[in-house]
């Protein structure tokens, strides 16, 4: 009788050693990447300076819209200047909560895997996740990751639609209206981000809500309904409602608090920012014709890719060859046939065919739905719910993809609008395609593995592409927990920068880095008065240029440093060519070029000081 609690204990270890094995799997990933990436993941001069600049200015008693010019909803920034408030002021310390957040996305991605495929695909799905979305330096600028992204909105945005779609799928599954009232918060809680991520979640939550409703109505009428939807909204407000009364007490005004909470949605319809040509080629609507020739040939590979897969399952079954050789062999092929077949570059845009992947892979769960028809207790109720599962998941996938339209990439905005395509993807070609083109277990293993394959290439496309980027990325910056490594160019701009403001400025003058450069703000940290920390085309069109003028002259800097950087990619040369004239002309007869900063070649930079200084 002894023995019977042991082989109890041992099965019961065992279960949870394979339960928690895919997700360390994950975990280790991410570490060695994080490693590997160690402090080369932000940009010194575009994009995630700014959401360190805005944290830290909050923390010291500023406000988001009243003092400071931001387009995104407030949520992120006073997230981060809270967790600054407790771990202090630091660029590490953020990366740290970044890489809480990255942890959630990563487990949140693998369990949806778990439930609607199986461990092994769900293990590389998380991988996948790991490799090509979250670390790795993929363009020229940096930002595009997990731990220093280029607006903290898409990230915190990501995690809190998973989390949302998560907790409805369990309401669904197992009862319980606290599952509701959790996705209603974090529904709420990504209005609150940044609007493009909002409208994809509400494509998928709503989805998901609406099955909810239809399954309480049927088991417990209207009413129960009722009490779910009211639940919901009542949840999703919270957040907002919360929003608006703290920017309430920092603005002193309900109305400025309103258009605050409202946030990048006050420029959704914003017709000039949408038609500069640097959105228009994000979307893929500077060429249309173009991108979607590259998505119908990524769509015609990635079906090449499984025929090939098919094709070798079935000459290996012919012959006498062991499963476990077969899967090796397939595995091989699979990843020798991309790697020499399709190249490493052409695998590096494996993005592209994803919108189109995606949609057919929404069609045809929507269509397993149909044919499932209303379940009963038992294995076709188990089914059913798996595929409305992966439903939401798949149309809030497509949804995401959006800003991508015809342009869709692993890579920049991809890294995080594309991660949950490419793990619908994964989970398609891994999970569920064997199981419907091989009659046998040991053809479905084969075609799992050459598609296994081809995965692996793709990801080892990637991690070239980041090795040659991160070889770059030298030259420190900055100290302590602000330390980080770039470009040689780029840290000698950096460094010149820091020695001119050192021996011309007061400890507390004040600075305005144009067109952009918050970081070298938060650097120094040397507040910017005007609240304006960036002067780009779609700020100057989003913001108002009469504004600008007006809040460099209430509020003029003590010191200017003007950064000519090459603007092309917006449409624009410098500034006051193509965009904000009379602000040029305004700082031109208000500030002088006191000394040039020397360093970077690609960036001539000054720092100019008011006209009126003897």
């Amino acid at each position: 009788m002894s023995a019977a609690p042991r082989q109890d204990g041992s099965g019961r270890s065992g279960r949870a050693a394979r339960r928690l094995a895919g997700p360390a799997l994950v975990l280790l990933g991410g570490a060695l990447g994080a490693a590997y990436t160690w402090r080369t993941w932000p940009d010194p001069i575009v994009d995630f300076g700014r959401d360190l600049y805005l944290a830290w200015r909050v923390l010291e008693g500023e406000a988001l819209y009243r003092d400071l010019g931001h387009f995104n909803g407030p949520l992120s920034v006073y997230l981060n200047a809270a967790w600054m408030g407790l771990a202090g002021v630091g660029m590490l310390q953020v990366v740290l909560l970044n890489a809480l957040v990255w942890v959630g996305i990563a487990l949140l991605l693998h369990a949806w895997a778990v439930r609607v495929s199986d461990r092994a695909t769900a293990a590389v799905v998380g991988l996948v996740f790991a490799t090509i979305s979250s670390f790795l330096q993929l363009v020229p600028v940096a930002n595009y990751n997990f731990l220093t992204p280029y607006a903290h909105e898409m990230t915190h945005g990501l995690a809190l639609s998973l989390a949302a779609l998560a907790a409805l799928a369990r309401a669904r599954e197992r009862g319980g209206l606290r599952w509701v009232g959790f996705a209603g918060a974090a529904f709420g809680a990504i209005f609150l981000t940044k609007a493009e991520v909002f409208l994809a979640a509400a494509a998928g939550v709503g989805l998901g809500l609406s099955l909810l409703l239809r399954d309480r109505a049927r088991t417990g009428g209207r009413r129960s309904a009722g009490r779910v939807a009211l639940l919901f909204a009542a949840s999703a407000a919270s957040p907002i409602a919360l929003a608006w009364a703290a920017l309430a007490a920092r603005t002193s005004s309900g109305a400025d608090a309103a258009r605050a909470v409202v946030g990048a949605f006050a420029y959704v319809s914003e017709r000039e920012v949408h038609a500069l040509d640097f959105y228009r080629r994000i979307t893929g609507l500077a060429d249309p014709i173009a991108n979607l020739a590259a998505m119908r040939d990524g769509s015609l590979l990635v079906l090449a890719a499984v025929a090939g897969a098919v094709a070798l399952a079935h000459l290996l079954a012919r012959g006498p060859v062991p499963t476990r050789l077969a899967a090796v062999l397939a595995l091989v092929g699979g990843g020798a046939g991309a790697w020499l077949g399709i190249g490493p570059d052409r695998l590096l845009f494996a993005g592209r065919p994803l919108p189109i992947v995606a949609a057919a892979i929404a069609v045809g769960l929507a269509v397993a739905w149909v044919r499932i028809g209303p379940a009963h207790p038992g294995r076709a109720q188990i089914e059913r719910a798996r595929i409305e599962r992966a439903l939401a998941f798949a149309v809030f996938a497509l949804a995401l993809l959006a800003k991508m339209l015809v342009n869709s990439r692993t890579f920049h905005y991809g890294f995080a609008l594309a991660a949950p395509a490419a793990a619908l993807t994964v989970t398609a070609l891994l999970g569920w395609l064997p199981h419907v083109a091989a009659p046998t277990p040991q053809m479905r293993l084969t075609v799992r593995a050459a598609l296994l394959g081809v995965i692996v290439a793709v990801s080892a496309a990637h991690l070239e592409v980041g090795a040659r980027r991160q070889a770059t990325r030298t030259e420190p910056i900055g100290a302590g927990p602000d330390r980080f490594f770039a470009d040689r160019p780029s840290a000698r701009l950096i460094a010149g920068i820091e020695r001119v403001v050192r021996e011309e400025l007061a400890p507390d003058a004040t600075l305005a880095v144009l067109p952009q450069g918050a970081m070298v703000s938060y650097l120094l940290r040397r507040r910017n008065p005007t609240g304006f920390v960036q002067v780009l085309p779609p700020e100057v069109i989003m913001f108002g240029e009469e504004n600008l003028i007006a809040a460099f002259e209430a509020r003029p800097p003590d010191a200017i440093v003007w950064i000519e950087m090459d603007l092309s990619s917006l449409g624009a040369g410098q500034i006051g060519e193509g965009f904000a004239t009379d602000f040029r002309a305004w700082i031109e007869t208000h500030y002088r070029r006191e000394r040039p900063i020397l360093g970077d070649p690609r960036r001539p930079a000054w720092l100019m000081l008011p006209a009126t200084r003897s």
